[in-house]
């Protein structure tokens, strides 16, 4: 079984797409944090819980806790299915214990989305690491995790990002830029630390 965790708010019309999209591939489960939006999608996801505004870490960790999954798709309210979505299930069974690399077709270097199997989630768990902001969780997920990925390329994800023109810049955007330079000192800071270890 397949499910999407959508933490979202303050964009009820593309939340409201994005779970109508994914419903055909996935069970979707959603935090929003504004009554407009949790109204707009309560009787279409099969997971919905309101209350306030957490990074996109800490819910995507709390989501994937709530619900039985063999592969949990870290989704935004941007992401949408593009290619071959149907075969995760199978994919997810058939790679159990890795997490699963998907292009977005915005960014080929590293899985801002990543699918989390069952087994990798058992052995690994929370997937993020709670202390960023907003940006940067992905990034050093897999440079932490990069042996535990696969990458899967006859699947592909539609990451409607404002960095690619798929959508306009919004409040909820201005709040990630925000603490991007905050994310990567952090970041910069846990890479350097990760560096003396294993030089000692």
């Amino acid at each position: 079984m397949i499910w999407i965790g959508i933490p979202t708010g303050d964009r009820t019309k593309s939340a409201l797409e994005c779970v109508k999209a994914w419903k055909t591939f996935a069970k979707v489960a959603v935090y929003t944090w504004d009554d407009k939006t949790y109204e707009a999608v309560k009787d279409i996801a099969d997971w919905v819980e309101c209350g306030e505004r957490k990074s996109f870490a800490i819910l995507q960790n709390y989501m994937s806790s709530q619900v039985n999954f063999d592969g949990y798709i870290c989704g935004a309210d941007d992401l949408f299915p593009y290619l071959n979505c149907g075969h995760l299930d199978y994919i997810a069974k058939r790679h159990d214990g890795k997490a699963l690399f998907i292009h977005d077709n915005v960014n080929s270097t590293q899985p801002c989305h990543p699918v989390i199997t069952r087994g990798w989630y058992e052995e690994h768990k929370p997937i993020f690491d709670e202390k960023f902001i907003h940006n940067c969780c992905d990034t050093d997920l897999y440079y932490r995790l990069a042996h535990t990925f696969e990458q899967i390329h006859a699947v592909k994800f539609d990451h409607r990002h404002w960095l690619v023109g798929k959508r306009k810049k919004d409040a909820i955007d201005k709040i990630a830029l925000d603490a991007w330079e905050e994310d990567k000192k952090y970041l910069r800071a846990k890479i350097e630390a990760a560096k003396n270890t294993k030089q000692d």
